[in-house]
């Protein structure tokens, strides 16, 4: 089925993909049950913890999300395209004072030359981090959905809120395709202007 085939391509993609700051899978078993054996580890979700503390401040910031990009980086020249970041989808560990970051679920990731496994008429990803050409089911993605997913998280992260929301599905989407997002400045007066100026261009549409 393409559930069975996305699992065990997601533990073969991430089995390609050695980085410090990608979550490792060592071993893809398939008899007597499909599974993974990945690396453990020993802490929460961007998402949690920004639901403990709140907006980061631009230490922590740059502490996560630069191991974060340099992941990205890595993927995208092995021409993966991750296609669900979020914060839900970065792990943290804190170890001596620092958070160290783990990019995971690579389940609707897409290798750039191969086929898609997206069935006929299905969008794949999260609506609130989705890029505009993901939701109009563009069939060239590439690394500049991350880019834009990234964009998202980092709005997200400085302001503890999403760009773009809507009370039904149909809204968000078209919000995502159409809609300019507010400044964060306006939600966090405190954020570098030059930290701006990267999150917007990074959610051009």
């Amino acid at each position: 089925t393409i559930v069975r085939q996305r699992f065990i391509d997601e533990g073969r993609i991430q089995m390609m993909l050695h980085h410090p700051n990608i979550v490792r899978v060592h071993e893809l078993l398939e008899d007597p049950v499909l599974a993974f054996v990945m690396e453990y580890v020993d802490g929460g979700t961007l998402e949690e913890y920004l639901q403990e503390r709140g907006p980061l401040g631009a230490t922590e910031l740059l502490e996560v999300m630069l191991p974060v990009m340099s992941a990205l980086g890595m993927s995208h020249s092995r021409g993966i395209v991750h296609r669900d970041l979020k914060p839900s989808n970065i792990l943290v560990r804190r170890a001596g004072g620092v958070m160290h970051p783990k990019v995971m679920d690579f389940g609707v990731a897409k290798l750039s030359r191969d086929r898609s496994l997206t069935a006929t008429g299905t969008t794949v990803g999260t609506l609130h981090y989705m890029s505009p050409e993901q939701i109009v089911g563009s069939k060239s993605i590439d690394g500049r959905a991350d880019i834009y997913s990234l964009g998202i998280t980092l709005y997200k992260l400085c302001t503890g809120e999403v760009p773009f929301n809507a009370s039904t599905e149909f809204a968000l989407m078209m919000a995502q395709v159409e809609a300019q997002p507010t400044p964060p400045s306006r939600l966090n007066p405190e954020i570098d202007p030059e930290l701006e100026a990267i999150i917007l261009k990074a959610l051009r549409k």
